[in-house]
């Protein structure tokens, strides 16, 4: 369990890479940034409070944590990083708010989710960004969608129902 305390702002590019032991992190209202590859690969975290004041998330920075089962992405963030929980393979549920713009390739590979409801802010969706999300049943895309980029489904075999924006 991991808690801080104080004037943090940021969290460095791969501070806790690897923390194989790490279950729990909750982030002080100060921090702004968490860099790339932040808890990368810290397979038994289960759970990270991500404060509201957060806006910049990097890349793979909950990279194949497979215990975790659920994030909430705050709002003031607008993009959702590449790989940001790339091979989480519990990871079920997933909030993403109103204000992010696009998703990264790889963003959700190979995660649990079973459906994805996307805010009407969004207009890209990356490459591979659900790839592999074996037991994703639906996906709403919201009204603002421009461009599903390749593979963004791919092997997606469970899903029954999307919902496309309109024009």
């Amino acid at each position: 369990v991991m808690t801080f305390d104080g004037d943090v702002t940021k969290i460095g590019a791969k501070a806790f890479e690897k923390c194989k032991n790490l279950t729990s992190v909750t982030l002080p209202d100060g921090v702004t940034t968490l860099g790339e590859r932040a808890f990368f690969e810290c397979s038994a975290m289960e759970s990270i409070d991500i404060p509201e004041g957060v806006t910049t998330i990097g890349n793979n920075a909950f990279y194949n944590c497979d215990a975790l089962t659920d994030i909430v992405i705050p709002e003031g963030v607008t993009q959702i990083s590449s790989g940001l929980c790339h091979d989480c393979n519990n990871l079920t549920s997933v909030v993403i708010p109103e204000g992010v713009i696009s998703i990264g390739e790889r963003a959700f590979q190979a995660c649990n989710l079973s459906s994805v409801t996307l805010p009407d802010s969004l207009t890209t969706i990356g490459s591979y960004a659900f790839y592999n999300c074996k037991n994703m049943t639906s996906i709403d895309f919201g009204e603002g969608v421009e461009t599903i980029n390749q593979y963004a489904l791919y092997n997606c075999a469970a899903i029954t129902s999307i919902t496309l924006p309109k024009s």
